[in-house]
């Protein structure tokens, strides 16, 4: 494979961003509604119900977000990598995507995998931890697309990062980070501009979601995905 182009997969992400900005938008708010839903669900449980079972209700509400966050990250990734194809979004395939009885046990493995490689890392003096995250960054795309378990799909993204180049795409990432930051960050030091911060920070939320796809769609291998 080719080294990563730095200024073609901004060139990309750009591309993604314009062209569907309003359906990236779309979905991210209706995911924001059922994780509202879910939230405000707990809140008035705990509203309702006797005051010494509203610990066990926390227990319970949080290990079942536990089982459920996996499923719903995988079934947001596949929704926005399918906006990035042009291919049709749909919630209700997304959601039968990440919840279906092999992907939803490979998404919380791929996310307990995942989380503690990362903070494992972080541990070791923080560069293994920096490297995984980079090796990582667009793992969870891999397993969207059915390309193998969640160990081959982490082992497929750094191969990935390898091939492209540790560093090109460490940059990319950088450099995309440091220009979503400068466009709002300014604005929370200026007294009275910090809901103009947030405002833009909200309205530079695809390009947010969209960097990574954008990356994996610039260093994955054709062979390397098992669509459906």
């Amino acid at each position: 494979m080719n080294k990563l182009s730095t200024s073609n997969c901004i060139h990309s992400l750009v591309s993604i961003v314009t062209n569907n900005y309003f359906k990236i938008w779309k979905y991210c708010l209706i995911y924001l509604v059922v994780l509202g839903a879910v939230y405000s669900l707990n809140i008035l449980l705990m509203l309702i119900i006797p005051g010494e079972l509203i610990a066990t209700l926390t227990m319970i509400f949080i290990a079942c977000l536990l089982m459920l966050a996996p499923g719903m990250i995988i079934a947001f990734s596949h929704t926005m990598l399918s906006i990035a194809r042009s291919e049709p979004a749909s919630l209700k395939r997304s959601l039968q995507v990440g919840y279906s009885q092999e992907m939803w046990w490979q998404a919380i493995i791929f996310v307990l995998l995942y989380t503690a490689g990362i903070m494992g890392g972080m541990l070791l003096l923080i560069i293994p931890g920096i490297y995984l995250s980079i090796s990582w960054y667009s793992a969870v795309y891999y397993l969207c697309d059915k390309s193998g378990g969640p160990i081959d799909c982490l082992r497929k993204s750094r191969q990935a990062v390898k091939e492209a180049g540790f560093f090109r795409v460490f940059a990319y990432i950088v450099l995309m980070t440091l220009i979503v930051l400068a466009l709002y960050m300014p604005f929370y030091f200026i007294p009275g501009f910090e809901y103009f911060g947030i405002i833009i920070s909200l309205l530079l939320s695809p390009v947010s979601v969209m960097t990574p796809i954008a990356l994996y769609l610039s260093i994955s291998k054709p062979e390397q995905i098992d669509s459906e």
